[in-house]
Parts: structure tokens; C-alpha cells; sequence
């Protein structure tokens, strides 16, 4: 039986890098990664929500989540605003698109 699970999780670990990959390739005319495509999707649909929030809707590292939101945030594809009810919370935004 544990021998089967073992199989199982080498098979859909395998899946998952597959499919990243594709996803990698798609995305790389748009000069986005699969995680940075993961992140702004769910801040699109879900705004505000904190680093803490994402990291744990998005089962990420918290510390590469910050990191992939401080590239995002230097691409200006995102923004960071203090929380009004805790100033030590940072909620994550869509950035607005800049007008020429």
C-alpha cells in the first residue's frame, strides 16, 4: 500500500512540473512566470487580501510569495496598501494601468 501512495505522488508530482512548464512557455511573451500568473489571478478575483492570506490560499512559501510580489510590485502589475484597521498589514492590489 505504501509502495502504490509513493507511485501516486511520484505521478502527480510529475504532472504538476509538466504542467508548470507548459504554462511557463505560454507565458513567456508576456514576461510572466506560472507562480506571478497564479498570484495576479487570485488577486484579481480576490483583492485585498494579505501577504499571510495569499501565502495560504496559494499553499506558497511565504517568503517566495514576497518575493514574487516585490517583482510584480517593480513591474508595477501590483500594488501595496496599509490595511486601514492594522497598519502593519499590507493588502495586495491590481495596479492600476498607467496612461500614456
Amino acid at each position: 500500500m505504501i509502495i502504490e501512495y509513493f507511485s501516486l505522488t511520484k505521478y502527480i508530482a510529475g504532472i504538476y512540473r509538466e504542467s508548470k512548464n507548459s504554462i511557463n512557455t505560454q507565458l513567456k511573451a508576456l514576461d510572466i512566470r506560472a507562480t506571478e500568473s497564479d498570484l495576479l489571478l487570485v488577486v484579481y478575483d480576490h483583492p485585498a487580501q494579505t501577504q499571510k492570506e495569499l501565502a495560504a490560499n496559494l499553499i506558497l512559501d511565504p517568503s517566495l510569495l514576497a518575493r514574487t510580489v516585490r517583482q510584480l510590485e517593480q513591474r508595477q502589475l501590483v500594488t501595496r496598501f496599509r490595511d486601514p484597521a492594522d497598519q502593519r498589514l499590507s493588502l495586495i492590489h491590481i495596479s492600476e494601468p498607467t496612461r500614456p
